[in-house]
């Protein structure tokens, strides 16, 4: 039988292993397994005998801890990433365990092949108490202005590194003055975040927005033009190792009129920029437009139809879109390509307004996308 320890500040039993900053397990036969809990939760096993680079997920998968009516056999695993260099195999969590559970690291064939006899089919992973402090916060919540519309559409909300899944909803609230505003929300079974779990998009109901649906004729809007409120996002929010937010967040705005009018980029402007420089071309919006959006599909072009490399910026309240090349303009003809799904805050894009009417949606046959011409001298 393999005895397994853990090098902590001193040893202890595989299965009684509380977590700290890097714990280590030895398995046996020279091969032992790291758990490094931050930033992300990383599971490294060293000294594996000429690693399979094209299976390592038959050594080792992690699954969350199970609760009593669940079998660690069968549980899926953790999603996340597998890395093989010379005899390491090292896997890193997409996101923490819930509520700090712990880990289950179930050994696979591969690795049962190479550890002594009587080695462990499965190895518990503790967390323990806590001591880490909480560093994750949120950075921005768009729109960034204080007045918006009564159809508003979304927010999104940035964060400074990344957040857990599965309950994003039971930590935000809206509130009129002291009154909570009851199922506002859109909430989806499958939580709209960015690949790096950083921006959480939050939908206010579409079908309390739209005339002429029954969740609006029977709850009416949201929000209510002329009224002030509260976005409040609760501090007990968990990022990705399952630690809170370093404190709550709420955003404060006042609602206005709402807005059903299709875009017209000819109430745009551009600004030109002269060659020889790294000045941006900028478009300047007549209203403030969807953030992520102006962040992704807004493409700057050579008239020959080669990408110009660069960076974009969103300013003033998103109502201003800047790109700076990467390096300095050359005389010519460029296009500024905007998709035609570029929406503003209400849902309203180029092709067509948010409140229409799907039979119409079918005949109009909208572009996907247009181009906006600009001559650098």
């Amino acid at each position: 039988m393999v005895r397994a320890t853990a090098a902590l500040l001193g040893a202890c039993f595989l299965w009684n292993c509380p977590a700290v900053a890097d714990t280590r397990i030895e398995l046996g036969g020279g091969i032992h397994l790291r758990w490094i809990a931050a930033p992300q939760p990383t599971f490294v096993l060293e000294g594996v005998p000429h690693p399979s680079t094209t299976a390592p997920q038959a050594y080792f998968e992690i699954v969350s801890r199970p609760d009593e009516s669940s079998d660690v056999r069968t549980q899926p695993a953790m999603l996340g990433r597998y890395e093989v260099q010379g005899n390491t195999i090292r896997f890193t969590a997409r996101y923490a365990s819930r509520n700090r559970a712990g880990y289950v690291v179930r050994i696979g064939p591969a690795l049962q092949r190479v550890l002594p006899t009587g080695a462990p089919a499965t190895i518990p992973i503790e967390p323990g108490e806590q001591k880490t402090a909480p560093t994750a916060r949120v950075t921005a919540v768009y729109p960034s202005a204080d007045i918006l519309p009564e159809n508003l559409l979304k927010f999104y909300i940035h964060f400074s590194q990344p957040m857990s899944r599965g309950r994003a909803y039971d930590w935000i609230e809206l509130y009129e003055g002291d009154r909570k505003v009851e199922m506002p929300f859109l909430e989806l079974g499958e939580e709209l975040w960015d690949p790096q779990q950083q921006r959480f998009t939050l939908f206010l109901h579409p079908g309390r927005l739209k005339r002429g649906v029954r969740p609006n004729e029977e709850l009416g809007p949201p929000l209510t033009a002329g009224r002030q409120y509260t976005l409040r996002i609760n501090s007990s929010w968990q990022d990705a190792n399952g630690l809170p937010l370093q404190s709550g967040y709420e955003k404060h705005f006042t609602v206005g009129p709402p807005d059903r009018q299709q875009l017209n980029p000819e109430d745009w402007k551009i600004e030109t920029p002269r060659a020889g420089t790294r000045q941006p071309v900028a478009i300047v919006f007549n209203e403030p437009l969807d953030h992520a959006m102006l962040e992704r599909v807004l493409v700057v072009k050579h008239q020959t139809g080669n990408t110009i490399d660069g960076e974009i910026q969103v300013l003033d309240g998103e109502t201003r879109w800047e790109f700076a090349p990467a390096v300095p303009w050359k005389t010519g003809t460029y296009f500024v390509e905007v998709a035609a799904n570029l929406e503003d805050l209400c849902g309203n894009s180029i092709a067509r307004p948010f409140e229409v009417k799907l039979q119409d949606r079918v005949a109009a046959n909208p572009q996907t996308r247009i181009a906006i011409e600009f001559i650098v001298k």
